[in-house]
């Protein structure tokens, strides 16, 4: 019994990524494997420390436990072993085992991004993009997702494609953004797929070369692609213009999530577009796309519900108002609605004169209603692709 113990383990140590399934002996091998790292790490070993570690993280042949994670991983990193390095950088920051401290998530993801390790190169980038931890510098930020990306890390190569593309610690180089989100994209980043597409659209205009890396996107279940691809067929950019896809397409998107699909997908119900003409259906979708936050959606909905006085308007003529991505044309107007709500106790809300006064003191700030400037701000939003 323990000669087949010893050989489970040393298969276990050789080939760690290996799934094994538990056996029938009376220790697990997962259990035995941690058994000797708890002997090994205790006489110091680091590799072992930092092992043992994760095993209490991941709750592999021991209880999850990530107080004792979190002990064993000090322990290694204080021995300068860089994975472990990182794994502590990753609990403070994540505040697991022990207090969060953004200043010590960025000490010991320094310490092993000295070391080489890619994925604690690009979380110290991401720490100087974002300014936690440690004063943000976008300079530092390109400096560390550039050596994250040489090391091959295709969510680094992405991140500095998008630093080329806006200009942000670097100048502004849309050669260089295409070849880093290449990179990450031949490695199959979905992301990096779809902002390639991104690019060939809005900034090289090359619509068939767009709707190549939307395909790519799409087809790994990128909820944006989908809705770019449906986007495409609907307005007819880079394929010839095919109702039928460009529902095919948007359902898919709706059903990951994205409100500006589900918001497409209700203009083509509402037009008959590739699907039966069903003006509720529309609505219903776009009470689902103002319900996960998209502008357009809440200020449409809160103005139907406004003109049939229903008693839900006033929940989403607020909404329109507090989103940061509604037109200031279109939010001085919601607030006039607000307003005579308030004065003849409409959608849901009993008669309040001093409220009522606020909100059109709050509307005059936007000065008069342009309906024009409204319209174009939907029909933008409905062919957000132009």
């Amino acid at each position: 019994m323990i000669i087949k113990k010893i050989l489970i383990s040393l298969v276990f140590l050789m080939v760690p990524a290996l799934m094994l399934a538990q056996n029938t002996f009376y220790m697990s091998v997962n259990e035995y494997y941690s058994k000797v790292l708890y002997e090994r790490a205790l006489k110091g070993d680091a590799v072992a420390q930092n092992d043992l570690g994760s095993c209490y993280d991941r709750a592999s042949g021991v209880e999850r436990n990530r107080d004792e994670a979190f002990k064993w991983f000090r322990k290694s990193a204080e021995q300068g072993n860089m994975l472990a390095e990182y794994n502590l950088g990753w609990y403070y920051f994540s505040g697991f085992g022990c207090q969060k401290d953004y200043g010590q998530a960025v000490y010991w993801y320094k310490k092993s991004a000295e070391q080489g390790f890619g994925i604690a190169q690009w979380k110290l980038a991401d720490c100087y993009f974002d300014g936690i931890g440690i004063e943000k510098d976008d300079g530092q930020a390109v400096y560390w997702y550039r050596k994250a990306a040489l090391n091959d890390l295709s969510i680094a190569q992405y991140s500095l494609g998008k630093c080329y593309e806006k200009g942000i610690g670097v100048e502004q180089d849309y050669e260089q953004a295409l070849y880093w989100y290449q990179k990450a994209a031949d490695q199959g980043l979905d992301i990096a797929l779809w902002q390639l597409g991104e690019c060939y659209c809005h900034e090289l205009k090359d619509y068939t070369k767009a709707i190549y890396w939307y395909q790519k996107a799409a087809g790994k279940g990128f909820d944006l692609a989908q809705w770019r691809l449906g986007e495409c067929y609907l307005y007819g950019k880079g394929v010839s213009k095919d109702y039928a896809q460009a529902v095919y397409w948007l359902e898919r998107a709706s059903s990951e999530g994205s409100g500006i699909a589900l918001y497409q997908l209700a203009y083509c119900y509402d037009n008959g577009y590739g699907v039966r003409k069903d003006k509720q259906k529309a609505f219903d979708l776009w009470r689902q796309s103002a319900d996960r936050g998209l502008a357009i959606a809440q200020y449409l909905v809160g103005m139907e519900y406004y003109k049939n006085k229903g008693e839900d308007g006033m929940k989403y003529l607020k909404l329109a108002v507090e989103n940061k991505y509604t037109d200031d044309s279109a939010k001085g107007d919601v607030m006039r609605k607000i307003s005579t709500c308030y004065r003849y106790g409409r959608c849901g809300v009993s008669v309040d004169e001093a409220m009522a006064d606020y909100w059109m003191k709050e509307a005059a700030k936007y000065g008069n209603v342009d309906a024009l400037k409204i319209q174009e701000w939907i029909k933008r939003q409905t062919g957000n692709i132009n």
